[in-house]
């Protein structure tokens, strides 16, 4: 993560362009871990629909950066607030992904429950999130960019291990089937 944010400061310094490169490479990198999420045999129906859903979500968030739709959107908000109307577009957004997640209250409770990690990671991601958005708000500089990147990082680390955790879950159920069958034999 160290290296990360500094070569980040040192394409800041130097105007090399790391920073969309970043930006797209976690969106993408986003998508597959969300793709690989999806397609676990073991998750239920409600788990599938959470991950197809944060999977359209974050092709979304694609579309949007490479199109520039929040700009497009923020017509529609101009002249309702003194605030930017991007920024109001932003914070939409937000709001709309925390409705999004209390659908899937239970589901994240009971994954907390199991495994804390890629839930304590989406929190922070999300948290970094809001700061860009109100560091957009106050300053209306690259740092917005600076804190979407890394919390795009954060986003790419809770969903990869999710994967990972359901995984070795699988690998353990296995070994404890041929525990139990060797130990009949």
């Amino acid at each position: 993560m160290v290296i990360f944010v500094a070569v980040l400061f040192v394409s800041y310094l130097y105007k090399l362009g790391f920073l969309q490169i970043a930006t797209y490479g976690f969106l993408i990198l986003i998508i597959l871990a969300l793709l690989l999420n999806l397609t676990r045999s073991e998750h239920g129906l409600t788990s599938k629909l959470f991950w197809f859903l944060m999977l359209a979500g974050f092709i979304y968030v694609l579309m949007d950066k490479y199109l520039k739709l929040h700009i497009a959107l923020s017509r529609f908000t101009a002249g309702y607030s003194r605030i930017n109307s991007v920024i109001l577009v932003n914070l939409a957004y937000i709001s709309a992904f925390f409705i999004f997640l209390a659908f899937f209250y239970r589901m994240l409770r009971a994954e907390f429950e199991r495994n804390p990690t890629w839930i304590l990671l989406l929190i922070i991601a999300t948290g970094l999130k809001i700061a860009a958005v109100f560091s957009d708000y106050v300053a209306h500089d690259i740092t917005e960019d600076y804190f979407e990147v890394v919390s795009l990082y954060f986003y790419f680390s809770a969903f990869l291990a999710a994967y990972i955790h359901s995984f070795k879950k699988v690998r353990e159920a296995g070994n404890n089937e041929n525990r139990t069958v060797s130990s009949t034999n």
